[in-house]
């Protein structure tokens, strides 16, 4: 393989880093070392737990910095979150990390956190580079090197997204099939943006110098030697409750040696692993792993491996520097498409954890839930609101981003963490909704404050349908009618205000229901409604706007108007037909092609002993079907909508070993709701179960 022979004198700072070699020195080849830390704000520890010691590690890490002038600069894990956790308990040092950040000491951003990329949307991942942007830009300069380590796979269009904020590197472990790429590649999309990208060493992961040196030198073991002695005077302390994870002793004092035997030996494993599938002569040499705080002793470990190897000289330096060796070597290197997302197991420091994309299930649905309220709903409506006039709600909207974007860090989105840290999760979607909600509603209150309603009859409501896409579109909604029960009325009407009567669904209604008003200046008070809860067929509803219709009473109730039971096992509309089975499985005929889909919507049941990160089937698994013949159903047919009910119920095993499954088992019953609108080409299906069997896997089966 060809090497391309670089040197370190070229970064963002020139003067700082140029650097006059001896005789002894020239023939060497320099090699970056990057001191830095893996910041899991929420994950081994919750994240009280976790900005406590982050608060001792940036104030060792100051000190450092304030005391030896050789410990050139820091990497601050590319997270900007991190000035924000630290400054939010220490703002007197806001100051001194600004100083530090504008000399080139700290290097900070481009990132607010580290998520992982495939599971949430594409506006987050922009957003999240922006906001990073914008925090570290009100202390000094932003890192503009595409490091992003941690996430469990990288997507395809980063380099475009990279290439949008000036960035032209991209450096990564996690995700690339090294059976078909080289360390260092040219990274491109499809529009014709690219990057150079580099991918750490299966070995090594983002800490070659901490895996094979560091962690000798000062504590005599090799990186994943973890016993400890109890005599080797840490003053271990451990505090007796409850909530402690794992039995965790603090280590009260360091014990670092300095042991110099093996320096030359591993010196060397490191240069020659690293180099072995590399186009380089030089590598990205980064000190530190998660949580590890900032070691005072790396000039003097650089000193001394650079005594004992006569190849290479370890420069401690930044980022910037790797980065131009990269951009210098791009000429010479293949060119290559797609995301990084292979499952290939490599090593422990570099898989992937594909699995985790169904790991705590609950959590992808309410950031699903988060993102739609927030991108779709909130931000569009009050950006229309506010050209009418209302005031923009940025910092409630930058409050709720925060914590959207916390909560994709990649332990946290990947469900991988402490119990604690994914209840934590919950509250903090809950707010990311609760902002959105009420942003959204204020936003839709003023618009239709502007209405002018002059041409409203004097017993009529004024319904508006909303539509938060850039399209026109005609959807089944739903919602809930009152008019006041002195209106007398005995059903209800809707029409479009061209007279049309629009198409209806009566689901349920209530007469004499009392319902508040809030008052801002007076104390609540209360109508006197009737209320239908119905499903109104909305046609045409224009792109990022609204349809209105007005909704009046009839002196007569419409049965036409409410679903009626049938003893037919189908229901359809102009698009799809979808039919029950007597095994109670279902085909589908799409009507505009003639395709017939079979056997769809199977329950199918495994066995489960895995983790967070690790799908894994016992060895003796038993799979357990349904439908098994036996189920309850109900077919209602509808004006609008039309549903197929399910109720079902599995035997499954109760617990699951390595070994196999239980051969006790316990009832779980299973509700579905399969909901075909008119003049929707898709069915929509709504799952409920009770789940009293532990360590199993429920995937419903669409053959």
């Amino acid at each position: 393989m060809e090497r391309t022979t670089s040197t370190l004198g070229r970064t963002c700072r020139p003067a700082r880093w140029n650097r006059t070699m001896s005789s002894t020195e020239k023939h060497r080849i320099q090699v970056p070392v990057i001191s830095s830390t893996h910041y899991d704000r929420e994950w081994r520890f919750s994240l009280q737990q976790t900005r406590a010691s982050l608060v001792d590690l940036m104030d060792h890490l100051l000190h450092i910095l304030r005391t030896q002038p050789d410990f050139r600069c820091y990497h601050m894990d590319s997270q900007s979150v991190i000035l924000e956790d630290y400054l939010s308990l220490r703002p007197e040092k806001a100051e001194e990390i600004r100083q530090h950040i504008q000399q080139g000491r700290l290097l900070a951003g481009p990132w607010y956190s580290l998520p992982d990329m495939n599971l949430v949307g594409g506006e987050a991942i922009v957003r999240n580079l922006l906001i990073g942007h914008s925090l570290v830009s009100q202390f000094g300069p932003v890192m503009k090197v595409g490091y992003t380590p941690t996430g469990f796979g990288q997507i395809s269009q980063l380099p475009q997204i990279y290439r949008g904020f000036g960035i032209d590197t991209a450096l990564f472990y996690r995700g690339p099939d090294r059976s078909r790429l080289d360390k260092e590649f040219v990274w491109e999309t499809p529009d014709g943006s690219w990057v150079v990208a580099y991918i750490f060493t299966p070995e090594f992961g983002r800490m070659p110098l901490y895996h094979c040196v560091t962690r000798r030198v000062l504590y005599g073991q090799a990186f994943y030697e973890r016993a400890r002695q109890w005599d080797a005077r840490e003053n271990p302390f451990r505090l007796h409750d409850e909530r402690t994870r794992w039995d965790l002793y603090y280590q009260g004092n360091p014990h670092e040696q300095f042991l110099s035997d093996a320096l030359a030996a591993e010196t060397r494993r490191m240069i020659d692993t690293e180099l072995k599938r590399s186009a380089l002569n030089t590598f990205l040499c980064l000190d530190g792993t998660d949580s590890t705080e900032p070691q005072p002793q790396t000039p003097r470990i650089l000193q001394a491996m650079n005594q004992v190897c006569d190849t290479h000289e370890f420069v401690h330096t930044d980022l910037y520097a790797f980065a131009t060796v990269l951009r210098d070597a791009a000429p010479r290197l293949k060119r290559y498409r797609g995301e990084m997302r292979s499952s290939a197991r490599d090593g422990v420091q570099v898989n992937l954890f594909g699995d985790t994309v169904s790991t705590r299930t609950d959590l992808k649905i309410l950031n699903a839930q988060a993102e739609n309220r927030l991108i779709g709903w909130a931000e569009p409506f009050a950006t229309f609101a506010w050209l009418h006039g209302a005031e923009y709600p940025a910092r409630f909207l930058d409050e709720a981003w925060r914590h959207l974007l916390n909560n994709q860090s990649h332990d946290c989105i990947a469900g991988c963490g402490q119990d604690i840290v994914h209840q934590d999760m919950v509250y903090y979607f809950r707010q990311v909704m609760e902002i959105a909600d009420e942003i959204t509603r204020r936003a839709l209150f003023h618009l239709a404050m502007r209405l002018d309603t002059q041409g409203l009859g004097d017993r009529e409501v004024l319904l508006l349908v909303y539509n938060p896409r850039p399209y026109a579109q005609s959807a089944t909604v739903e919602m809930r009618v009152d008019l006041p029960s002195a209106w007398g009325a005995k059903g209800l009407g809707v029409l479009d205000l061209e007279g049309k009567h629009a198409a209806i669904q009566v689901d349920r209604a209530t007469p004499g229901r009392k319902v508040l008003i809030h008052r801002p200046k007076d104390a609540p008070g209360q109508y006197l409604m009737d209320s239908w809860w119905i499903r109104l067929l909305a046609t045409d509803v224009p792109a990022f706007g609204w349809k209105c219709y007005r909704a009046q009473p009839t002196p007569q109730e419409d049965a036409s108007l409410w679903p009626t039971q049938t003893n037919q096992s189908r229901i359809e509309n102009e698009f799809l037909l979808l039919e029950l089975r007597q095994d109670g499985l279902l085909d589908l005929t799409d009507r505009r092609t003639g395709c017939v889909y079979r056997g769809l919507h199977l329950f199918e049941d495994r066995g489960e002993v895995g983790d967070a990160y690790f799908s894994v089937v016992p060895q003796n698994d038993r799979i357990v079907p349904a439908p098994a013949g036996q189920y309850q159903v109900q077919v209602h047919r509808g004006p609008v909508s039309s549903y197929i009910q399910l109720a079902l119920s599995m035997q499954i095993p109760q617990t699951t070993e390595k070994s196999g499954r239980s051969e006790q088992t316990v009832e779980v019953p299973i509700r579905v709701t399969a909901r075909l609108d008119r003049g929707s080409p898709f069915v929509e299906f709504r799952t409920e179960l009770d789940n009293r069997a532990k360590d199993h896997k429920l995937r419903v089966v669409f053959p």
